[in-house]
């Protein structure tokens, strides 16, 4: 059987020659429940296929179909199990809502059957996309609305066992409303499934991964993988770089990232114009060994940054006009 390297590649290519096919006003017939869905604006495209924003046609209804159209699904089917049984763990508040996975065949037309992930639509856009205002203290209403949300997500997960593990934000859908979604759940697990001495994958997006990943070994984490990626997300969203960077934009080589986080000391985060609460929020995100890092649910409960009703309608606001507003 080819390497995990081969496969993923001509999976690659497999969904990047399929989704050449593909275009608004296709239809896709569920094979599990029969809904037919119209394909209507691409919203992204990725390693396994397409994403669109389509129409059930039996309730007229807008959701977001992942499209696969490749031999390899193994990583489509986890991501639509964890995030199914995230939904039933957690509820839908600040995680999409999980209609159904499964094969689908397109009407009326000759192309090959595809695997099928449908989802509510977040009708907005991924916090990467957004230009973070250059004013205080609008800069940080957005950043705190933005951390506050995923910090609730993550909170509830938590509770259950479930540990994301790629939390970023380009995997953080805001709507026009400003509630923001945590999304991608393709690598995420439940803690009672690791057993004892099981070697824990290192997985994720190099920039946002704990220290614990590389200094331990073999590799032991928890939930509190997660609150480091959250504390290097509101460092960013502060500082427009992460704490591995120099600056907004530059490209360390994947080896560079491993080799400093197994080594690197607790990054300090000093923002110019933010509130000390909002600071001292991600500095305890931000503490290089677990232990001294505080849970989701404390920093929920005792650190969750002021929410005002205005830091929400602004960042709703910068959605609706495409990522960012003029002040």
């Amino acid at each position: 059987m080819p390497g995990l390297a081969a496969r993923l590649a001509a999976a690659q290519a497999a969904a990047a020659e399929a989704g050449a096919g593909l275009a608004s006003g296709t239809e896709l017939l569920s094979r599990q429940t029969h809904r037919t869905y119209q394909l209507e604006a691409l919203l992204g495209r990725g390693s396994f296929g397409e994403v669109w924003r389509c129409t059930n046609l039996s309730d007229r209804s807008q959701v977001a179909v992942k499209i696969v159209r490749t031999d390899d699904v193994d990583a489509i089917r986890t991501e639509s199990r964890n995030h199914q049984a995230a939904i039933e763990q957690v509820g839908s508040l600040h995680v999409p809502d999980f209609h159904e996975a499964g094969s689908a065949d397109f009407v009326r037309s000759s192309l090959p059957s595809a695997f099928i992930l449908v989802m509510q639509l977040i009708d907005g856009l991924a916090v990467n996309s957004l230009t973070m205002p250059t004013e205080a203290p609008y800069h940080e209403f957005v950043a705190k609305t933005i951390v506050h949300d995923v910090l609730l997500a993550l909170n509830r997960l938590h509770s259950r066992g479930i540990v994301h593990r790629d939390v970023k934000p380009a995997n953080v859908m805001v709507n026009g409303k400003g509630e923001c979604y945590l999304c991608d759940f393709g690598v995420s697990f439940f803690m009672s499934d690791v057993q004892p001495g099981e070697r824990m994958g290192q997985v994720g997006s190099p920039l946002y991964m704990a220290p614990e990943m590389f200094n331990t070994y073999p590799p032991r984490y928890d939930q509190g993988m997660d609150v480091w990626s959250l504390g290097v997300m509101g460092y960013e969203l502060a500082l427009g770089y992460t704490p591995l960077q120099k600056y907004a934009g530059e490209v360390l080589k994947t080896q560079h990232i491993f080799e400093t986080l197994a080594t690197m000391v607790s990054p300090r985060f000093r923002p110019r114009n933010f509130t000390v609460d909002f600071i001292n929020l991600v500095q305890r995100c931000l503490e290089v060994e677990p232990e001294r890092r505080m849970s989701a649910s404390d920093l929920y409960q005792h650190c969750r940054p002021d929410m005002r009703h205005f830091g929400r309608s602004f960042l709703g606001e910068m959605v609706r006009a495409g990522g960012s507003v003029e002040i």
